[in-house]
């Protein structure tokens, strides 16, 4: 495998949910389904459609923009 010049902290596992953009999201959207209280399968299918939809750019740009500074947080508390 070619090596990209991408950093790496040696200990670090291969899977952390520090370092991952997407879990906030889903926490969010965790939070947004279940206050329309799905009740059977189709009204989470439909919820979980909601929720996504009603997400807006504003919110995905504040975690992808504040994922630098949450990067370097980890990385000084690995150091």
């Amino acid at each position: 495998m070619k090596r990209k010049n991408v950093e790496h902290i040696a200990d670090w596992p291969p899977y952390s949910c520090d370092l991952n953009m997407i879990e906030p999201l889903w926490h969010l959207l965790q939070q947004r389904v279940g206050e329309k209280h799905p009740f059977d399968l189709e009204s989470l299918k439909r919820a979980a459609l909601e929720a996504w939809e009603e997400l807006d750019q504003k919110t995905i740009d504040k975690y992808v923009l504040g994922f630098s500074a949450k990067l370097e947080a980890v990385t000084l508390q690995k150091l």
